[in-house]
């Protein structure tokens, strides 16, 4: 691939409130830009969050009130700035309040994800040297190592829910209204120190350290700076339909970019209201209730709606599969005409409308997305088909670009149309490397200055993605480490052939690869919910998901998926993994992506054992 220029980027001009800022140059840091946000609008709900079925709000002054605690409970025990503040639980307004009110004590916040195990969860305490943690309860208290307690830097746990805990007597542990407690104590007799505390932050002070998904290989510590993360959120056109009161749901791991900054600060940023689920198991339900204008999720949660859909409409009646496939066909052909650049004719256009009218329209308040216009991906590639059949119901799903060390983003549309818009410049090395510099991008890997050297080459950082620029367009072709070299010499993009394997409502996961011999192979992990379905209205017998899985029936079933996907052909034999993956398992992200280095690992035998029965 042929060198490109250098292109530098600007933003684009969006309608924003009179009151706001168009730019975020204004603010040192992001504790002053909250409550800039809550002194314009005090009573304006920055969250809800659902308790035992009721939605609960949150205004901006309480929720400073509550950060400006959480602050000064920590200067309380010692805690000063440059220190390194950890948080393990779930996604909800208590991760926000630790979060925020670390910030405003000058420190810095490191998320886990709850799928981390105890002994990574003490190895990352041990490398942040992180001087206390917020856990959410018993379960996720018991992955904090005793030994972390005095012999490291750690030397308090402070704990959202005391259930099963009430007995605990240690003075190394106490719950966070106890917590709460001396931050207040400590704000009446220290007045005026949070407000000291918080102008006092520089731009370019490290705000967070975040991991990364470790989708190809060992998950890396990220610095950002206030300064990174404020270049984002002063993009406006990031999120052109973000206006002030619209609800998002809040569901993702906290520890991520698109819940932290694309959703929580770029949502206070702009008053987008965030609504935090219940629990994992009611985001569905939640998402009926709150019927968001603005979300944010990685593929898999577009995918597994586009499978429950088809699935639901399969086992509707014969009049009513073919209305949705009357419909579906119509706003499709729209879609695919305007995306070719041509004109929609009037008679197509009031088809479409029409078939949406109908029939798609209930489909969108089946999911809950009848008040959503545009949905963003973020994460990994998604299949053409699927967009497709998204915007056939009126959605428009746009795909971000951005990886964490450039604090999540840098475009948007990359795979097709889109056009860079954070102000960073971006170059394509070569070798097809996209290279970035600019204010969103990182200061570098927490404690590991050999890793920093590696990324940071001549000023610019190398992502490890592979992309094109054509003209203003940076196409994203996928993770250089999916890159799969031929027998013949040629190469092919193992993304793009996941992505459409995944549009299957049968394929929850897969990974492209190469056998011994060199040709193109594939592992399958099944949607068990679907294909479950599938094989009782077909009276498939099995007794378990490995039942279900070897299933002869169930293997032509997957294989006539693949033989219908667009670049099928190119697969040679494919293997179904016996067993469930969750986001909790070594194999997979807490975003629902496999980790391809631990996938070879683990399955070598089975991809290998490809070519003995070729």
């Amino acid at each position: 691939m042929e060198a490109q220029g250098i292109m530098a980027l600007e933003i684009v001009d969006a309608i924003v409130a009179p009151h706001r800022p168009v730019t975020m140059a204004s603010f040192r840091n992001l504790p002053v830009m909250l409550l800039d946000r809550a002194a314009a609008r005090p009573k304006a709900t920055a969250l809800r969050h659902k308790y035992r079925g009721i939605w609960k709000d949150v205004c901006l002054d309480a929720l400073v009130a509550k950060t400006r605690l959480v602050a000064m409970g920590l200067r309380a025990l010692g805690m000063v700035a440059g220190d390194v503040v950890a948080i393990l639980a779930h996604t909800g307004p208590d991760w926000v309040f630790a979060d925020l009110g670390i910030l405003g004590a000058g420190g810095i916040s490191f998320g886990f994800y709850l799928g981390d195990t105890a002994a990574h969860v003490a190895a990352m305490l041990e490398h942040t040297a992180a001087r206390f943690i917020f856990v959410q309860d018993a379960e996720q208290y018991a992955k904090v190592p005793k030994t972390c307690l005095g012999s490291a830097a750690l030397r308090r746990v402070v704990i959202f829910d005391m259930q099963g805990l009430h007995g605990l007597v240690d003075p190394a542990y106490e719950s966070f209204a106890a917590f709460l407690g001396r931050g207040a104590r400590y704000d009446e007799t220290h007045p005026g120190v949070w407000e000291a505390d918080v102008v006092a932050i520089a731009p370019e002070a490290p705000a967070m350290i975040l991991q990364t998904p470790g989708t190809d290989g060992d998950a890396k510590t990220v610095l950002l700076t206030h300064a990174n993360i404020l270049a984002v959120l002063e993009q406006p056109s990031i999120f052109p339909h973000h206006m002030e009161g619209q609800d998002r749901l809040a569901f993702l791991p906290m520890a991520h970019t698109m819940e932290r900054i694309l959703g929580l600060y770029y949502g206070l940023s702009y008053g987008v209201v965030g609504n935090y689920v219940e629990n994992d198991g009611t985001v569905q339900e939640d998402l009926r209730e709150v019927r968001p204008s603005v979300l944010v999720a990685p593929p898999r949660f577009w995918e597994q709606h586009y499978a429950n859909v088809t699935l639901a409409a399969a086992a509707t009646t014969a009049l009513q599969r073919l209305a949705y496939r009357w419909a579906l066909k119509a706003g499709r052909h729209c879609a695919a005409t305007r995306d070719g650049g041509q004109r929609v004719t009037v008679l197509r256009r009031c088809v479409a409308g029409l078939g949406r009218l109908l029939v798609l329209r209930r489909v969108r308040q089946y999911l809950g997305f009848d008040h959503l216009r545009i949905g963003y991906v973020g994460g990994d590639r998604i299949a053409p088909e699927l967009r497709l059949w998204y915007r056939a119901l009126g959605i428009d799903l746009v795909e971000i670009y951005g990886p964490a060390e450039s604090s999540g983003f840098v475009c948007t549309n990359p795979a097709e149309i889109g056009k860079p818009t954070a102000r960073v410049e971006i170059r394509v090395a070569n070798d097809g490397e996209i290279l970035l510099r600019g204010n969103s991008v990182f200061a570098g890997h927490w404690n590991a200055p050999e890793q920093t050297r590696a990324r940071w080459q001549d000023g610019w950082l190398h992502t490890g993605d592979i992309g094109r620029m054509t003209g203003c367009t940076l196409r994203i072709a996928g993770r250089r480490s999916a890159v799969i070299a031929l027998p013949d010499g040629t190469t092919m993009l193992a993304a793009e052939l996941e992505a459409e394997l995944r549009f299957s409502p049968y394929i929850a996961s897969a990974l492209v690869a190469t056998d011994v011999a060199g040709r193109v192979v594939c592992l399958v992990l099944i949607e068990h919910a679907s294909t479950e379905r599938w094989a009782q209205q077909h009276g498939i017998a099995y007794t378990g998901f490995a039942s279900l899985a070897g299933d002869p029936a169930v293997q032509m079933l997957v294989a006539s998926e693949i033989a219908r996907m667009p670049n099928a052909s190119a697969i040679r034999q494919f293997r179904i993994i016996a067993h469930k993956i969750a986001g909790e398992d070594r194999e997979m992200t807490a975003l629902w992506m496999l980790r391809r280095p631990v996938m070879h690992e683990v399955y070598r035998d089975l991809i290998e054992g490809m070519h003995a029965t070729a």
